[in-house]
């Protein structure tokens, strides 16, 4: 994982990813952090975390619901 992000918030990160990975295997196009972790202000107390998905669907019906 990049050094950049805050080693507190790596299980968390791993842990959406992997769920990702199995619910959704083959859609993850991207993953993009933003807000305070990418500006190098993230606040362990304060902070929330930040991120786009980006998915390699169409509109998928049902992907939603699951």
């Amino acid at each position: 994982m990049d050094t950049r992000i805050p080693e507190c918030i790596h299980p968390v990160l791993n842990d959406y990813l992997l769920s990702l990975q199995i619910e959704l295997p083959g859609l993850i196009e991207g993953f993009y952090i933003h807000g305070s972790i990418a500006l190098n202000a993230f606040n362990p107390y304060l902070s929330d975390i930040d991120f786009i998905t980006i998915l390699l669907t169409g509109g998928q019906k049902g992907l939603g619901c699951r």
